[in-house]
């Protein structure tokens, strides 16, 4: 997954229900722009369907992306940047969910602060998705600078301000007029997504199950 533009998504910027079956078959999330998502930026389910093997599989490799948002574990409903199972087996978790020279940006600027901006499920859960539990009272948190040196995640990875243009509804203009903000990453034009020749337009297609409106000025 590379070069999208990801924005005022209900869920998580990016999420897989499983992970990966066998080794080397890690997701790459790399040059993405995320932002503004409901309640997490990465996230994976339950990455144990097939049990828990004796060489934990690799869910992501997340690197070069900018993260922006606004939400916190305050937030109605919580919000975690790694969100989804954080049960790496007693494995190191760089082996179960790798991140390296990203950038992060909360837009109240207290993301480098604050002492849950990262979590680890240190021990096996209960429940339905066991070993996995989202019981926050099982978790390990970290601060940035403790997810860098003690969990040994996102080395070169930086808070700070990326500069985009104006990302603030309406206009949720993600441009860099300054270029790179750094942490490796490589500016791409996000109107050139999609198909163009010939342009496909979709037919209408009636809602089939309930839908909840959100506000885009104030619910991601």
């Amino acid at each position: 997954m590379e070069n999208n533009l990801i924005y005022r998504v209900s869920g998580f910027g990016v999420y897989t229900p499983h992970g990966p079956a066998a080794p080397n078959q890690a997701n790459t999330v790399r040059n993405n722009i995320l932002a503004y998502g409901r309640e997490g930026m990465v996230a994976v389910n339950y990455p144990y369907a097939n049990g828990v093997l004796a060489t934990i599989p690799q869910s992501f490799t997340v690197s070069n992306n900018l993260f922006y948002f606004d939400r916190n574990n305050t937030s109605t409903p919580k919000f975690w940047v790694d969100s989804g199972c954080l049960y790496a087996d007693g494995a190191p978790y760089t082996q179960y969910q790798y991140f390296h020279m990203n950038l992060y940006w909360r837009t109240d600027g207290g993301f480098a602060a604050d002492p849950k901006a990262f979590a680890v499920q240190p021990n096996a859960g209960t429940g339905p998705l066991a070993p996995c539990n989202g019981n926050t009272n099982n978790w390990t948190f970290y601060t940035f600078a403790a997810w860098q040196q003690t969990v040994n995640e996102d080395a070169q990875s930086v808070v700070q301000n990326p500069g985009f243009n104006n990302p603030v509804y309406p206009a949720d203009d993600f441009s860099l007029p300054k270029g790179s903000p750094g942490a490796g990453f490589v500016p791409f034009d996000p109107a050139q997504a999609g198909r163009s020749n010939p342009k496909i337009n979709p037919p209408a297609v009636a809602a089939t199950f309930p839908t909840r409106s959100f506000n885009p000025a104030s619910d991601y």
